[in-house]
C-alpha cells in the first residue's frame, strides 16, 4: 500500500518541467521563468507507439532518446489525466516495464507492460493509484504508422507553458482528503450494508501528515477494523454485534489497535502493521460478549446438532475454529468423537462396515470407499447421514435449542479404540491379524488374533519385536514375523515355520471388520452404529 517513488527532479528539468509552486499553493506562470520551446523535437523522439484499450481508449506513448524519459497521453476515460501529455520515467524491472508520472504530488503508474515467461508481452492501463483492476491494452500498428508523435510533443509544450500540467501534478491536500473519504465512504456502505447495520465512520486526518498522504493509501489502512467486521458478518453473532455500532474512528498510530467503547469502534492502524485485516478480526473475536467472546459466539452459532424423531440420536457438528471442534455421536446424555480427517473436511468419518464401491479409492490419500460422511443443508434445515449407500435423512435442531443442549455435552472415550495393523494367511484358510490401540500413550499396545475366517481368537502376547529386518509378534501360541520389503510372512510355533501370505489391511477393511470375527457387534462410536443398520 505504500507508494515512495518519485519522478526524478532532472527528468523533469529535461523535459522543461519547471514548477515553481509547492504545497497547497497554486501555480502561477507568471511568475515562473519562460521556457524555450524545442526547435524539433523529431530530433528528441526515439519511437512512438499506440495502443488500444477498447471501448474508446486510446494510449498514445513517445519514448525519447534520453534514457528514462517518456510523453504518454490517455484518451476516452473519465480520469483527470484524460487528454493531458505527461512526462514520464520509464522504469525497468526486468520482466516490468513502469511507466511513471505524477498526478497530485505522488506517483502514478500509468502503463505497466509485463512480459511472460514464454517470452510474449501484456501491456495494462491505470488510471487510478492502484496497480490493479487495470484495463488491458492492445498495439494498434495502423494507428502507430499514421501517428504524428512531434504534435504531441508540441501539445504537451502547449500544456506546460499552461501550467495545466503543473497544476494536475500539484499536490492539493483538500482534494486527496476528498478523494480518500470518496473511497473510504464505498468501504463503509460495503461494511454497513452486509452487516445489516448502520453507522458512520470518519479518518482522524490530524494523524496523517503531508508525506503520508502521498505516500499511503489511507483509505486502505483504514479500512482494516471494517473489512475484519464485513468479512464475519455472516455470522448472527457478528450481526448483532455491528447493530450496536453507531460509528467507526480511524486514526493512524505507532501501533495498530482495536477497541470498542460504547457504540463507537475504534480502530488505529500503523504504517508499519503487518496483516492488519486478520489481526482485527482476531482482535474482534476476542472481544466480550454477554457469556462468552465474540469469537466463542461465532463458534456456538455455527454448532449444528442432527437429531433423530425419537430424539434419541443425536450428530452434533461443531467448527474446528471453535471449543471441542469435529463431530460426536451420541444419545443425548454420552457422546463419543467420530474422527473425521481434515483433507476431507468435516463431515467424512472412517467407517469401513459399510462400503460404497463408487467413492473415489484415492482422494488426496483417502480411499473413500470405506469412508460415510454426514451432510448438513442449512437452508432447508435437514442433515443426512450416509452409511455405504444408505441414506438417512433426520431434522436439524432448531437453533434457539442449540446452546443449551451442547453445553453439558459428555464426551467419552471411543468405544473400540483399536485400529487394524497387519493381517496374513496361510493357505488352509488360517487368518494371522494383528490390531494396536489407537490411545495416546499405548501405540506399543498390539494384539494377535488367530484363526480361521469368523472364528479368530485373541492370543496371549509375550513380547513385540521391531527392527530394520521386519516386525515380530510373539504369543504363547506361537510367534507370528512379518519380513520388511517381502510380500510374505512366517508363523513359527514349535520350532516349525509355516508360510503366511501378507493381505494388504488398507485393500480388506470391509473383510476384517465384517468377516473375519474380531469385531463382531462391537459399537465404533459412529452414526452408523445405529443409522447403517435401519
Amino acid at each position: 500500500m505504500k507508494y515512495s517513488l518519485r519522478i526524478p527532479l532532472p527528468v523533469l528539468l529535461s523535459l522543461g518541467l519547471l514548477t515553481a509552486c509547492g504545497g497547497n499553493q497554486a501555480s502561477d506562470t507568471a511568475t515562473q521563468p519562460k521556457i524555450e520551446r524545442v526547435a524539433d523535437p523529431a530530433a528528441l523522439i526515439e519511437r512512438a507507439r499506440v495502443f488500444d484499450g477498447g471501448e474508446g481508449v486510446r494510449v498514445e506513448i513517445v519514448e525519447l532518446k534520453e534514457e528514462g524519459q517518456a510523453l504518454l497521453r490517455v484518451t476516452g476515460t473519465p480520469s483527470d489525466i484524460d487528454g493531458m501529455v505527461l512526462p514520464h520515467s520509464v522504469e525497468d524491472n526486468g520482466r516490468r516495464l513502469n511507466f511513471i508520472t505524477e498526478r497530485h504530488g505522488r506517483p502514478l503508474y500509468t502503463v505497466i507492460r509485463n512480459t511472460n515467461y514464454n517470452g510474449s508481452t501484456e501491456w495494462t492501463l491505470y488510471v487510478g493509484m492502484s496497480r490493479f483492476g487495470g484495463r488491458g491494452l492492445s498495439f494498434d500498428e495502423e494507428a502507430t504508422e499514421s501517428f504524428d508523435a512531434v504534435a504531441l510533443y508540441r501539445s504537451y509544450e502547449e500544456q506546460r507553458d499552461s501550467g495545466a500540467i503543473a497544476e494536475l501534478q500539484r499536490f492539493d491536500r483538500a482534494s486527496e482528503i476528498a478523494d480518500s473519504e470518496a473511497e473510504f465512504e464505498k468501504t463503509r456502505a460495503a461494511a454497513a450494508e452486509d452487516c445489516g447495520a448502520d453507522f458512520s465512520a470518519s479518518i482522524d486526518w490530524s494523524t496523517v501528515d503531508d508525506e503520508r498522504l502521498k505516500s499511503l493509501s489511507i483509505e486502505s489502512f483504514c479500512s482494516g477494523g471494517l473489512d475484519a467486521l464485513r468479512g464475519m458478518c455472516s455470522e448472527a453473532p457478528v450481526r448483532e454485534f455491528a447493530s450496536q455500532i453507531e460509528r467507526y474512528e480511524c486514526r493512524f498510530g505507532d501501533e495498530m489497535a482495536l477497541r470498542v467503547e460504547g457504540s463507537t469502534m475504534h480502530w488505529t492502524t500503523s504504517p508499519d502493521g503487518k496483516n492488519q485485516t486478520q489481526y482485527a478480526r482476531e482482535t474482534l473475536q476476542a472481544l466480550p460478549t454477554d457469556d462468552a467472546t465474540l469469537g466463542e459466539s461465532i463458534a456456538l452459532s455455527q454448532v449444528r446438532v442432527c437429531v433423530d424423531k425419537a430424539h434419541k440420536r443425536y450428530v452434533v457438528m461443531r467448527p474446528e475454529n471453535g471449543p471441542k471442534p469435529g463431530m460426536y455421536y451420541g444419545d443425548g446424555k454420552s457422546f463419543h468423537h467420530v474422527e473425521t480427517p481434515s483433507m476431507l473436511g468435516s463431515g467424512w468419518f472412517f467407517e469401513p462396515r459399510f462400503y460404497n464401491e463408487r467413492h473415489n479409492e484415492n482422494f488426496r490419500g483417502y480411499d473413500l470407499r470405506s469412508y460415510s460422511y454426514v451432510k448438513v443443508d442449512d437452508e432447508e434445515n435437514t442433515c443426512s447421514v450416509t452409511c455405504g449407500t444408505r441414506t438417512t435423512e433426520l431434522p436439524l435442531m432448531p437453533a434457539d435449542k442449540v446452546a443449551g443442549f451442547v453445553s453439558d455435552m459428555k464426551v467419552e472415550p471411543a468405544p473400540m479404540p483399536r485400529r487394524p495393523y497387519a493381517l496374513a494367511r496361510d493357505q488352509k484358510g488360517i487368518y494371522y491379524f494383528v490390531d494396536r490401540s489407537t490411545e495416546p500413550g499405548r501405540e506399543r499396545d498390539f494384539q494377535l488374533y488367530v484363526g480361521p475366517l469368523g472364528s479368530l481368537k485373541p492370543q496371549a502376547m509375550k513380547n513385540v519385536v521391531s527392527d530394520s529386518e521386519g516386525e515380530i509378534f510373539s504369543s504363547k501360541a506361537g510367534d507370528l514375523r512379518f519380513v520388511l520389503g517381502r510380500n510374505e510372512a512366517l508363523w513359527i510355533a514349535k520350532r516349525r515355520e509355516r508360510k503366511l501370505l501378507k493381505v494388504p489391511v488398507e485393500d480388506n477393511y470391509k473383510m476384517i471388520y465384517n468377516n473375519l470375527g474380531v469385531y463382531f457387534g462391537v459399537s465404533l462410536g459412529t452414526p452408523c452404529d445405529d443409522f447403517g443398520l435401519e
